[in-house]
């Protein structure tokens, strides 16, 4: 049998062309596999970029939401050795919260009694004060003395003020406030008597505020009580209760 060689040939050419062909397809297919490979490596690494940067908001904002609670929380153990404890006193930031807060005048008085400093007066109170969840104490007792009366006045702080002094005769005193630095601050400086009780009433400034100051002269204290200015009244009903003994 005889094959024609030109034939032989273009079939050899034809093989050829078809092996290159599939060869080429061969690394079309792999190129695009590698392509779509590396598309979905990105939009993963994107999606897993995002979700990661998504936790760390989410975990930060966490974080701050639990420090708020454990600073809230804090305070309400505090709380105990203030006037206003419980829950209701404090907002979401752990800040004295009084949007709902009762702070009336005082409808009422309780007995304060001292033994060992020597003084018993009536002090005003409201038991109204604060509420469902804040409860106010009619006073509280500090290294100096006492704070009692409205909570929240309008310095922001306890309506009044008594601080227990050592015994100073009231030249002494008034000696004092003439000293530099006082004699600006102080105005209506007087001696009185209330009673048996031997006074010594002024007006002082700190900052924009103007306070008024009773200060009772006794045998081994003196007690200087002290208000806004515009209470001066209401102080001097108070100390019209007071006791020595």
């Amino acid at each position: 049998m005889i094959i024609d060689k030109n034939y032989h040939f273009e079939l050899m050419q034809q093989n050829a062309k078809i092996k290159d062909l599939i060869y080429v397809g061969l690394i079309i297919i792999v190129v695009i596999i590698s392509g779509l490979k590396v598309f979905k490596y990105y939009q993963l690494n994107r999606f897993l970029s995002r979700d990661l940067s998504v936790l760390k908001e989410e975990n930060r904002e966490f974080e701050n939401r639990l420090a708020l609670i454990e600073k809230r929380d804090r305070k309400i153990a505090d709380s105990s050795k203030k006037r206003l404890f419980g829950r209701g006193c404090f907002d979401e930031n752990g800040d004295f919260d009084f949007d709902n807060f009762n702070n009336d005048q005082a409808d009422s008085f309780l007995k304060y009694l001292n033994e060992e400093k020597g003084i018993a007066f009536r002090v005003p109170y409201n038991n109204r004060w604060g509420n469902n969840e804040c409860t106010v104490k009619p006073y509280l007792e500090t290294d100096k003395g006492i704070v009692f009366g409205n909570p929240l006045d309008q310095a922001g702080t306890d309506k009044y003020v008594l601080n227990f002094e050592e015994y100073q005769s009231p030249d002494s005193i008034k000696e004092e406030f003439s000293k530099e630095g006082y004699a600006s601050l102080v105005h209506n400086f007087k001696e009185t008597e209330m009673g048996d009780l031997k006074l010594i009433t002024w007006e002082e400034d700190f900052f924009e505020l103007n306070y008024y100051k009773v200060m009772i002269i006794g045998r081994d204290y003196n007690y200087s009580f002290s208000t806004l200015a515009q209470n001066k009244n209401d102080l001097l009903e108070i100390v019209r209760t007071v006791d020595l003994f």
